[in-house]
């Protein structure tokens, strides 16, 4: 039956003048390219524009946090270097006083007080990880020892920068290790610091 109908049609086309055959056949041309055109390139077309847009964005982001990176970076590295001059201005201070006048730092409670305040004032700062590191004597027949705990931290840098800021304010005598800062455009700010404390006992926490 299908061929009976294709075989009339195909008579009453040949039937036709040339100029009506070729005005046939530019019509199905035509309509053949409005649907590939409707239901394939313009479907397509919206997708890529679509990938486009998300592939912007996420470039966007992540030069954004470049940026946040490089300028952490450059602050915490300006903030170490502050440190390790009032380190060296401290121990040279140290060494004019004479033993009775000088102070007996107590690297147990001020490391105490800082492990309390990274677990308990979090305020949105996440604690991944926390050790305490092997003590470090500051040169041979010194009393003084420096200890360490190894923190590490995730949040938005904004809330990390606060943290760190109240930490400083609420334990007189830390000091600042290296820090290491870690971003990437899926997740939070990781952050890897070591706060430090003299003292003259070999363990602070007591082990």
């Amino acid at each position: 039956m299908m061929r009976t109908a294709w075989r009339e049609m195909a008579q009453r086309y040949a039937a036709r003048s040339r100029r009506e055959r070729l005005i046939l056949a530019l019509a199905c041309l035509a309509l053949t390219w409005g649907g590939f055109d409707l239901f394939l390139l313009q479907p397509l077309q919206a997708q890529i524009g679509r990938r486009q847009a998300e592939l912007a964005a996420m470039t966007d982001r992540l030069t954004q946090l470049e940026e946040a990176h490089a300028q952490a970076v450059q602050t915490l590295t300006q903030a170490a270097r502050k440190q390790q001059s009032l380190q060296a201005g401290l121990a040279e201070a140290r060494k004019e006083l004479p033993p009775a006048l000088a102070d007996s730092p107590d690297a147990s409670r001020i490391l105490r007080t800082a492990m309390a305040h990274a677990l308990e004032k979090q305020g949105g700062v996440r604690v991944l990880a926390m050790r305490s590191l092997p003590p470090e004597r500051l040169r041979e027949g010194d009393p003084l020892v420096l200890h360490g705990l190894e923190l590490t931290l995730a949040a938005p840098y904004a809330l990390l920068v606060d943290h760190l800021r109240g930490l400083e304010q609420a334990v007189p005598g830390l000091l600042w290790g290296p820090l290491k800062l870690e971003a990437d455009a899926m997740g939070p700010v990781r952050l890897q610091v070591r706060l430090q404390a003299l003292g003259e006992e070999e363990a602070w926490l007591g082990l």
